[in-house]
């Protein structure tokens, strides 16, 4: 009966470790490198703005990320550049990514906007964007591979 009891628990523990390592999942660096469309609503300093985003990352072996994000107005009041007031804009961004998490971090290199951003499938990533100072931003968005 001894070694009844400690079959079970044992059976039980294999289980759940093998579970909870398969849905783990490690993602390569080049697995986010393309080009990643679609359409948020975010809060910038004029107020709701819809837009339609297009980010395109290139991604080293080493998870280096350089690249584009580009947004074109929807609906609002626009964004800005410099001083202007816009209705479509392109950022230039630096980053890094972490393959084992499937998440990535990025910076903006002519403002001072923080992106993070997470694997949400093979084909879908999820992306915060926050930009503090004179020009606030703040926005989420799911973005599907091209």
């Amino acid at each position: 009966m001894n070694r009844r009891m400690f079959k079970w628990p044992a059976v039980g523990l294999g289980l759940i470790v093998m579970v909870v390592a398969g849905c783990a999942k490690n993602y390569k660096p080049q697995a986010l490198d393309g080009t990643w469309t679609g359409t948020d609503r975010c809060l910038n300093y004029l107020g709701p703005v819809e837009t339609s985003k297009t980010w395109v990352f290139e991604v080293d072996e080493h998870g280096g990320i350089t690249g584009t994000t580009s947004w074109q107005l929807m609906d609002g009041a626009g964004g800005h550049d410099g001083d202007q007031v816009v209705d479509s804009h392109t950022e230039q961004i630096i980053g890094a990514f972490e393959p084992d998490a499937g998440t990535f971090y990025l910076v903006e290199t002519e403002e001072n906007g923080i992106i993070h951003g997470r694997f949400i499938s093979d084909n879908e990533i999820s992306v915060f964007l926050i930009q503090s100072g004179k020009k606030p931003v703040v926005s989420h968005i799911k973005l599907r591979k091209m």
